[in-house]
């Protein structure tokens, strides 16, 4: 006899297990990588660029002296 507890996990372990299996489909797989927050930038914003720059200028400059 399983208790409550043990239920509950056996519950949460096949809802897991299936998820996985539903995410793992091809159909799935190709509207997810559609979604626009699943698409990876080639660019940086601007302001994020110009500190980045600002970054290397000061890291460079602790290196030479």
């Amino acid at each position: 006899m399983m208790t409550q507890t043990n239920t509950k996990r056996g519950v949460e372990a096949a809802g897991a297990a299936n998820l996985r299996r539903q995410i793992r489909t091809e159909i799935n797989s190709r509207f997810l990588h559609n979604l626009p927050a699943f698409k990876m930038e080639r660019t940086l914003p601007d302001d994020l660029e110009v500190l980045l720059d600002r970054l290397d200028h000061v890291d460079l400059g602790r290196r030479l002296s």
